[in-house]
């Protein structure tokens, strides 16, 4: 796989995600998906993996958008760098559940993934989640 190849499927990544889009999600993940992220209690493992992990997120935030800061690529890795804005007006899923505060979040994410063949393999993600919590007033912002 060309650099090419891998950033566009980072793009493809990044307007399914930012669609909510979740059999498009799923459909450029591999069968062997593994994902982990800061808000992950375990991997998100499989094609449903991928699109639970957003399901949880899209739970809580469900009007977020992204703005794309940049996608590298270099032969199957790939990495995405985006600036996601929305407001928490539902509850996140998971082993924590957060009821809505109706604040709005701005928080900066790195993905790392790997894809071949057209599929994402790997994808791991990387956000400031005490910045979170402190823009949704769950915890002090330490000034």
């Amino acid at each position: 796989m060309h650099s090419q190849a891998s950033t566009q499927i980072a793009q493809a990544l990044f307007d399914a995600f930012n669609a909510h889009d979740l059999d498009r999600l799923e459909a450029l993940t591999s069968d062997g998906f593994l994902g982990i992220g800061p808000d992950s209690h375990d991997l998100r493992m499989g094609r449903r993996g991928g699109g639970a992990w957003a399901a949880a997120y899209f739970a809580g935030v469900p009007g977020s958008k992204g703005t794309k800061e940049r996608i590298l690529g270099q032969d199957a890795a790939f990495v995405l760098q985006v600036i996601y804005t929305g407001t928490h007006t539902g509850a996140f899923d998971g082993a924590e559940a957060v009821p809505p505060t109706h604040r709005t979040v701005s928080v900066p994410a790195t993905f790392i993934g790997i894809a071949r063949d057209g599929k994402i393999e790997d994808l791991r993600g990387y956000w400031d989640r005490l910045l979170v919590l402190r823009q949704l007033g769950l915890v002090p912002d330490g000034s």
